[in-house]
């Protein structure tokens, strides 16, 4: 308690494992006398007390700023989602990961709440994409029917002026088709 800057915002993390292990070791200790166990006990807890004082106020914060994250998550996931909108959320999650410590019950609440409405905006970013995918592939179908027809043209066509004209149909056919996607 005394050696701690706790204006200097100190490594919570290893706050919380010193407690931890001088708790761990205090219930290791046996044969006590119990006048003089119970008021070295007394001392502990009350210099523990001061110490979870401490982190309470972080864990508030730290809490605290989750659930704006998990508000701020929601809300993505209600808007109009974009591909664009997936680095939005990318910076999302760069940033829950940055928030210190919580009480482990609280965090895990939060992160369930955070990690259902990422999976929500996955799955809405994934039934865009399966969209875009889908119309993707009926443009691609079209010019590769066509490719496939001029191909079996050329393989079968005995008259020539009725290749021509049927290679004319096709190269119409091709230009009215909407223009190939991108990659």
């Amino acid at each position: 308690m005394e050696n701690t800057d706790w204006d200097a915002s100190p490594d919570y993390k290893e706050v919380e494992a010193e407690l931890r292990r001088i708790s761990s070791d205090w219930q290791k200790i046996k044969d006590v006398e119990q006048g003089v166990g119970q008021k070295q006990w007394n001392k502990l807890s009350k210099i523990r007390t001061a110490i979870y004082e401490k982190l309470d106020v972080v864990y508030d914060r730290n809490i605290e700023a989750k659930n704006l994250l998990i508000e701020q998550a929601q809300a993505l996931f209600e808007t109009d989602v974009k591909e664009d909108s997936f680095d939005k959320l990318k910076l999302l999650q760069s940033r829950w990961k940055q928030v210190g410590i919580t009480r482990r019950k609280e965090d895990q609440v939060a992160w369930k709440r955070f990690k259902s409405a990422t999976d929500n905006f996955f799955e809405k970013i994934q039934g865009i994409r399966k969209a875009k995918r889908a119309d993707e592939d009926a443009q691609l179908q079209g010019y590769r029917q066509i490719s496939q027809q001029i191909q079996e043209l050329a393989k079968i066509a005995t008259d020539l002026a009725e290749a021509d004209t049927t290679f004319d149909r096709l190269q119409a056919e091709y230009k009215e088709l909407p223009e190939l996607p991108r990659g």
